[in-house]
């Protein structure tokens, strides 16, 4: 169309020019009129054209996009305002995605409306799609709709569109398929390793119940009469039901469950409450759903595996495919299994009695070679019969040990059996004594291939019976060279059937003389009057050994004190025994002279040490009188040493007395608890960082020298004292039994070692380290406190460990009579 400048310009020319020129005028404005009003109607026909185009290409987008078998979605990313996507909208979902995914009314929601719990991978992949631009491909699961899917994500528009496109596929089924592949494989791998049958299969039914998602899994093995099905192994969640154990099969007879089993067939129950073929049969708590998987070999069911579930439950076929390969995996392992144990059980069986016997095996050929060693064979060279069998002899023995054995091997092989005994060199360096036997090797036509050989290692008695003779040896010298002891051999009843050299100078009987004798020759006759030889048997019997000191008399009828042991002989039954005695007169007389020396300086100090008592107290009474009290206190310190003086004298008397049988007692009924607590309390004013506690039950009366049981007390308790130099509870226990009373001293001091535990209660005895050397004492207490308590026919011991304390006890006889014998 003309400008309207120049329409003007044509009508006012128009009129100043002739009609031609203007006709000519509006002819071509009248033809560049049509022009335009022509090119006006081609853009609107093109504009329709366009649109009708568009249109169809809508409705074949349309199409497509409802028709593919993929699933598609035009998501729209919502981002937080930090700018990570955290949500999108599905703004356009073909129908394919609604099928697989089961989300029905999906357009413009947001994701997490219509799947709260979308696994966060999920989120990740749209996030790197949104950034980059870069098209991805993945396969992730939805747990909340139970499937898989291959996803191909792509941006739509320039960078910052927020809309990405998400093409699905669902792959549940193939990723299903593989799993079952991989958990198939990883139960052969399991298998294959199978070494404890029971460990193996519960474990087993954890993992199939693991992939399975099952609550229970059960084994079972049906017995050749079928008549009794065994659950052998089963897993099962804590709060399920157990089924382990013999069911008879009889009482099924009511389902199709037995008929489906015997044939092979799988029996499934998706809802256990309203499957009709079990007419409520099952009941079982925690069993809403299950599978059983029978297997049938040569005709028989012999083995069925079945799968429970909490709830109902639809199984489905490739779960049933699984499970089929499973059962006859396992029930061929397990077959296998058996059958390897049952030859290993043979195999050990063989090995056990062949290592049981005396008997070394080998079989070699013709060409020396072993076809066979046991392995009692093999040990005596250090190998393995794998090691040795199909190997040349050359490589065990040695070239001397062949040459040992070839003679017997040329016999052998002339078909002769041999046997001999031999020193046989290994190349191993082992030289053994060996008693062989080669018996021929033969075939069924009489050939001779090789020969067998039945071996016992002798070495250890040809050695021992050298040891034996050099033994023999030494102990002849032995004997012949002990002149200072006597040692005597005697049978069970009594009668000398050894007597060395020494016994013969001690007694003077000559060997000849007293073989054959009964050994209480050598007792004095009192001591043969009180059948004290038949009691020291007796005691070496029960005990292992009998102490012996006392008087013996000589050949000529003198007597002599003897310090001696006997002990049984046992091989292995008891035949005889042996006594080791030495003359021990002249330390008994000197130790008779000692006692009779500490006993008369006893009563000699006994009477200046009370004067120096008495004079003292005077000494001290003066002083106090006087006001001289620094004097007074050094007074006291000298009367503390002469208590002292005149308790070691007391504990000396005490002594030689216990010595000479004349430790007398005074036998009075009196309240034992009451003494205890006396003793307690006098005790208690002399320590002030120990706490000494009484503990018992009521009085108890007994019979008894109270003098000496407080003496008893005060040694015990002392002791507990003296021996915890930390301080610490002292503890006292009384008790009483029907005919006895027990008392105990505990406290938690230095110990005593258990290996002199046994020597405490012996005079003089102390025991000797850096710590115990410190405490004053000449082991009196303990051994006076033990001749009171045993002089009551009552108890003494103690029980000790090193640096943890001690717990003396003793125990007492409750008497009705008031007498006490003296010694």
């Amino acid at each position: 169309m003309p400008e309207p400048v120049k329409l003007k310009n044509i009508a006012r020319s128009m009129n100043g020019i002739d009609d031609t020129a203007g006709l000519i005028e509006l002819k071509k404005v009248n033809h560049q009129l049509r022009e335009a009003r022509r090119a006006a109607l081609n853009l609107m026909e093109d504009a329709i054209q366009t649109k009708e185009a568009l249109q169809k290409s809508e409705e074949k987008y349309r199409s497509l996009f409802n028709s593919i078998d993929e699933g598609f979605s035009l998501l729209e990313m919502i981002s937080d305002d930090a700018g990570n996507i955290v949500d999108y909208w599905h703004r356009d979902d073909n129908p394919a995605f609604k099928r697989m995914t089961g989300i029905k009314d999906s357009d413009n929601k947001r994701m997490r409306e219509l799947v709260p719990d979308l696994e966060p991978e999920w989120y990740k992949l749209l996030e790197k799609v949104y950034r980059t631009g870069e098209p991805t491909r993945a396969e992730y699961p939805v747990e909340a709709l139970g499937q898989w899917y291959s996803c191909y994500l792509s941006r739509v528009g320039e960078k910052g569109s927020p809309f990405i496109a998400a093409v699905y596929d669902d792959i549940t089924e193939r990723k299903r398929h593989e799993a079952n592949l991989a958990f198939l494989a990883e139960v052969s791998e399991y298998l294959v390793h199978l070494t404890n049958i029971d460990e193996t299969i519960n474990t087993l039914g954890g993992k199939i119940c693991a992939h399975f998602h099952a609550s229970q899994c059960a084994f079972g093995e049906v017995d050749k009469e079928q008549q009794i099905i065994t659950i052998t192994n089963e897993w099962k969640t804590a709060d399920a039901g157990s089924f382990k154990g013999a069911h008879r099969i009889a009482e099924y007879e009511a389902l199709e469950y037995l008929e489906a089993s015997r044939a092979g067939k799988t029996y499934v129950v998706r809802d256990t409450a309203t499957d009709p073929r079990l007419n409520g049969q099952i009941q079982a708590p925690g069993i809403g759903a299950f599978v059983s998987m029978p297997l049938v070999r040569n005709g028989k069911w012999c083995f069925v595996m079945t799968l429970y579930d909490s709830g109902p439950r639809d199984w489905h076929d490739d779960e049933m495919e699984l499970l089929h390969e499973i059962v006859s995996r396992i029930w061929t392992r397990l077959e296998r299994a058996r059958a390897e144990e049952a030859l290993r059980q043979k195999e050990a069986e063989l090995d056990a009695i062949i290592t049981q016997t005396p008997f070394m095996l080998s079989r070699c050929t013709r060409d020396l070679r072993y076809r066979y060693v046991s392995r009692a064979y093999a040990a005596m060279v250090n190998r393995t019969p794998e090691e040795i069998n199909g190997r040349p002899i050359t490589e065990i023995m040695s070239e001397e040990g062949l040459k040992t054995i070839m003679p017997y091997v040329e016999r052998v092989l002339n078909g002769e059996r041999v046997e001999y005994e031999d020193e046989v060199d290994f190349r191993n360096g082992n030289e053994r004594s060996l008693h062989v036997v080669y018996t021929p090797d033969t075939d069924n036509s009489g050939n001779i291939n090789g020969w067998f050989a039945s071996i016992v290692d002798i070495t250890d008695r040809k050695n021992a019976e050298e040891a034996l003779r050099a033994s023999e040896a030494r102990l002849r010298v032995t004997l012949e060279s002990a002149v200072d002891f006597a040692i005597i051999n005697i049978d069970t009843e009594g009668m000398v059937e050894g007597w060395s050299t020494g016994a013969e100078s001690i007694f003077e009987y000559k060997a000849e003389e007293i073989t054959g004798t009964p050994v209480a020759v050598i007792f004095t006759d009192e001591d043969r009057a009180e059948g004290v030889p038949e009691k020291e048997m007796a005691a070496a019997r029960e005990k292992g050994r009998a102490a012996d000191e006392r008087w013996h008399q000589r050949k000529d009828g003198s007597r002599f004190y003897v310090s001696g042991i006997m002990r049984p002989v046992y091989n292995p039954e008891l035949t005889g025994y042996v006594k080791i005695a030495r003359d021990m007169t002249l330390q008994k007389v000197l130790e008779q002279q000692k006692d009779e020396f500490i006993g008369i300086a006893s009563h000699e100090l006994k009477t200046p040490v009370t004067s120096i008592k008495a004079y003292t107290e005077l000494l001290r009474d003066m002083l106090d009188e006087a006001g001289n009290h620094e004097d007074v206190k050094l007074v006291e310190k000298l009367d503390l040493q002469v208590d002292r003086l005149a308790e070691l004298i007391r504990a000396l008397l005490d002594t030689t007395r216990i010595g000479e049988g004349q430790l007398l007692l005074n036998a009075d009924a009196f309240d034992l608890n009451e003494l205890i607590r006396e003793r307690i309390e006098e005790l208690q004013h002399t320590t002030g960082n120990h706490r000494l506690i009484f503990n018992s039950s009521g009085a108890i009366n007994i019979t008894a020298d109270r003098e000496r049981i407080g003496q008893v007390l005060i040694n015990l308790i002392s002791n507990g004292i003296k021996y915890a130099p930390k301080g610490g509870e002292i503890k006292i226990v009384s008790e009483r039994t029907e005919n006895n009373v027990q008392v105990s001293v505990r406290d938690h001091g230095l110990g005593i070692a258990a290996d002199v535990k046994d020597k405490i209660f012996d005079k003089f005895y102390r025991v000797r380290n850096a710590q115990i050397d410190t405490f004053p004492g000449m082991g009196l207490g303990l051994y006076i406190t033990a001749a009171i308590v045993r002089r009551h026919k009552g108890k003494i011991w103690v029980e000790s460990k090193l640096n943890e304390g001690s717990i003396f006890y003793f125990s007492l006889p409750i008497k009705k009579d008031l007498s006490i014998p003296a010694l």
